[in-house]
């Protein structure tokens, strides 16, 4: 819109800036709820009816095509999809047609996870160590891989992120709602006492920052508007 198109536009006049605060005010935010949404360390799809939680330290992003994560100094990594699997082929089969570098065959296991069909494995690369799994939740099929920069295996993190694994029930469905734009006055110069108030998983007073077209350690004005994210 005409009024997005003026966000953070350096030399705003005063009235435009409060026209254009108006025009978005309210606006919904980030994700579409029914294409998945990440709720602090949660993913949540009503679509597909699964959601997990990610282990701390790791922050996560809902694109097109996966769930995409990664701890802060980037470390760890993760990856949550769906695969196509043909007819009667098993799971552990899938695991290796979707996978590229070598698979350790005495690390596969045929387990259920959270009550689904899976089986899971090890997978060693020259820089970094994945854990692998393939899930099936009714019809389809999901893959969770974890991975660790050197030798170390993730197993114990991986563990728990796919226990997580879980139905979305319909009370949660619900109350997902999509996130929005509210304008509110600052009660102080402090940008992080706004940032406090973004309902983002991470990184918040930097998305505050970017949000609002500040710079890092530039006061706020008390009084004057700025844009959050709320629920």
């Amino acid at each position: 819109t005409r009024a997005a198109r003026r966000t953070g536009a350096p030399g705003i006049g005063v009235d435009d800036r409060a026209v254009y605060l108006a025009a978005v005010d309210g606006l919904a935010y980030g994700d579409n709820p029914g294409e998945g949404a990440v709720r602090g360390h949660r993913f949540v799809h009503p679509s597909l009816g699964i959601a997990f939680e990610v282990p701390d330290g790791f922050s996560i992003e809902n694109t097109r095509n996966a769930v995409l994560g990664t701890t802060n100094e980037g470390s760890r990594r993760l990856l949550f999809d769906q695969v196509e699997a043909k007819d009667g082929q098993g799971l552990d089969a899938i695991l290796k047609a979707t996978w590229n570098d070598a698979i350790d065959p005495a690390s596969i296991e045929v387990a259920p996870i959270a009550g689904h069909p899976a089986a899971t494995a090890l997978s060693r690369g020259k820089d970094w160590t994945f854990r692998l799994a393939a899930i099936r939740v009714g019809e389809t099929t999901f893959r969770l891989i974890m991975a660790a920069k050197g030798a170390t295996d993730p197993d114990p993190a991986f563990r728990r992120w796919t226990a997580s694994l879980a139905s979305v029930s319909a009370a949660e469905t619900a109350s997902l709602k999509p996130l929005r734009l509210q304008v509110v006055a600052a009660a102080s110069s402090s940008a992080e006492d706004l940032a406090r108030r973004m309902a983002v998983p991470d990184r918040a007073l930097d998305r505050f920052l970017v949000l609002n077209g500040l710079e890092r350690g530039v006061p706020l004005k008390p009084g004057q508007s700025y844009k959050v994210v709320v629920e």
